[in-house]
């Protein structure tokens, strides 16, 4: 998060090990002085209209919720087999893994270094994804994490995802997913790589459970929030008069309920939506239907749960106890699930950022 240099920030934070949570009100500086924000009847009748949950029983929509239809591709995903399908200087760990008896350690040194896995056979023309579990030690710089669709060749370049991960310090295992990925129609293998960048002396990247996903349905990505969550469906190109439509309840009922309708980015390839006035801590069905001219189309959805707001406690730190002026750093502090980390402030100026910082607080 970057803030304007001449703000302070009065904060909370809370760390786990799959969130870093900060909720903050910085006070208002000179430039913003006498400004105000003014909520008119129109933005308010707005607001009302996107947090009111209407029930619908809609006509194309399945009964049941028609989950991700994917395969996981990797042969050996775990490394309980060993790591000989991995080029590089890689090694197997046995004593931190996310799964299973093993998992991959791969050294980072004072120079750069690439790691790879040998190419897996797609088909082209259809929707794949990446997720593993990383986990770091003491790592300066992060490494990348990426998947590439190469021709029937092996060596010729067809595009390439973006990297997964963003790891620096030392950290628990945690997931990490990558958005759906359409390959090339001329499209034969997948190769994931990870590069290590320099400057990482005595690191170690450990990963777990690397999977590459094969999708045969509709793709429909979920993240969510505390109170919202966000919808992406992966679409290459519309057809004449298409339009999607996103439905969600609760897991447990029977009752749906429809979501403002999506817009389509035809340059990113998805349909985008945004659910919200939904309830913390719970688990959630989420269901899009694509039609055009009265006839059905594609059908798939998705589940996730929100955040909860109200996470165990295992330990509570003063911002005072942390902070000696100018930029507040935060690195390599890590909760687990059923024990966050809680940061606390007075309630006034707890940071003061200066001008020297592109940003008062920032957490790695």
């Amino acid at each position: 998060m970057i803030y304007k240099k001449n703000r302070r920030l009065t904060c909370a934070i809370l760390c786990c090990l799959t969130l870093s949570f900060l909720a903050c009100a910085p006070e208002t500086s000179e430039e913003g002085a006498g400004r105000e924000n003014v909520a008119t009847p129109e933005l308010v009748q707005h607001a009302e209209a996107l947090t009111t949950a209407v029930a619908v029983t809609p006509e194309f929509l399945s009964p049941q919720l028609i989950a991700q239809e994917l395969t996981s591709l990797t042969p050996d995903a775990g490394m309980e087999q060993g790591v000989s399908d991995w080029k590089g200087n890689v090694k197997a760990e046995t004593e931190l893994v996310a799964a299973g008896e093993q998992a991959l350690r791969l050294n980072g040194v004072h120079f750069f270094l690439k790691y790879s896995h040998k190419l897996i056979p797609i088909s082209g023309g259809t929707y794949y994804k990446l997720s593993l579990q990383a986990a770091a030690d003491n790592i300066s710089i992060s490494p990348t994490v990426s998947f590439t669709f190469y021709a029937a060749d092996g060596s010729t370049r067809l595009g390439e995802s973006r990297t997964l991960i963003d790891l620096r310090g030392t950290a628990p295992y945690r997931e990490f997913s990558s958005p759906y990925q359409l390959a090339p129609d001329e499209a034969a293998f997948v190769g994931i790589g990870v590069a290590f960048p320099k400057g990482n002396r005595d690191a170690k990247l450990l990963l777990d459970e690397v999977h590459l996903y094969e999708l045969s349905n509709l793709p429909v990505r979920l993240v969510s929030t505390y109170e919202s969550i966000s919808v992406y469906v992966s679409r290459a190109s519309q057809v004449p008069n298409e339009e999607a439509h996103v439905y969600y309840r609760e897991a447990g009922s029977s009752q749906w309920y429809e979501s403002f309708a999506p817009e389509f980015d035809a340059e990113r390839g998805e349909y985008r939506s945004s659910i919200v006035g939904l309830n913390e801590g719970r688990d959630y069905e989420v269901q899009v239907v694509l039609e055009a001219d009265g006839l059905k189309l594609d059908e798939a959805g998705a589940t996730v749960s929100t955040w909860d707001g109200s996470p165990p406690i295992g330990q509570t730190i003063s911002v005072a106890s942390l902070y000696e002026g100018g930029q507040l750093l935060i690195e390599s502090m890590h909760g687990e699930p059923d024990a966050w980390i809680k940061i606390t402030g007075t309630g006034t100026a707890d940071i003061d950022g200066g001008y020297d910082d592109e940003a008062a607080l920032k957490i790695v």
